[in-house]
């Protein structure tokens, strides 16, 4: 069976507020195209325009929001929630983040790179995919560098890149050199 190997597409999501319900349409179109298995969400603007969407189109993907900061009150709900710091844990928990879908992992993290990946039965092969403003402090550029890294493992996979903002040039270019 050939492989085939990441490639990362950019789609802009052009939105004027959280409370555009136009941008939700656009959004569900996007979800339709490219039939991701997992969304993972960045900030409260892409949060709140996921949840609508995927409610209002009774869309089942999991949706996952990264928490980084004290704005959280948006991710409250979602599929699960990776936390970089204990004290937001404790808040969201607070706030009524079940205990299950709630994921605490330091900023900086150990991890075996020789680890054996394991298959889902998801798309084959699986879509990963991320919406949010494509500014330093989301992290997309990480993103990238873990996708790479599953490329050199030879693990089929595609991706999705979804928003807009000051480092989207910068980040479709690097894409382009996985």
């Amino acid at each position: 069976e050939k492989l085939r190997f990441t490639e990362a597409y950019f789609c802009g999501l052009f939105n004027l507020s959280k409370y555009d319900f136009f941008a939700d349409k656009r959004f569900a179109k996007i979800i339709a195209d490219f039939q991701p298995d997992i969304i993972i969400l960045h900030g409260n603007r892409a949060t709140t325009i996921c949840k609508r969407t995927l409610k209002r189109n009774n869309i089942k993907i999991p949706a996952v929001g990264v928490c980084h900061n004290k704005r959280i009150k948006g991710l409250i709900g979602l599929d699960a929630l990776f936390i970089i710091l204990e004290s937001l844990r404790k808040v969201t928990l607070e706030l009524g983040q079940k205990p299950r879908t709630n994921y605490y992992m330091p900023n900086v993290i150990k991890s075996d790179l020789n680890q054996k990946f394991e298959s889902y039965k998801y798309n084959k092969p699986p879509m990963i995919g991320f919406m949010g403003r494509l500014s330093a402090e989301k992290g997309v550029d990480c993103l990238l560098k873990a996708l790479n890294i599953l490329k050199r493992k030879k693990i089929e996979f595609n991706a999705i890149i979804a928003g807009d903002g000051p480092c989207r040039k910068k980040l479709v270019t690097e894409a382009k050199l996985l």
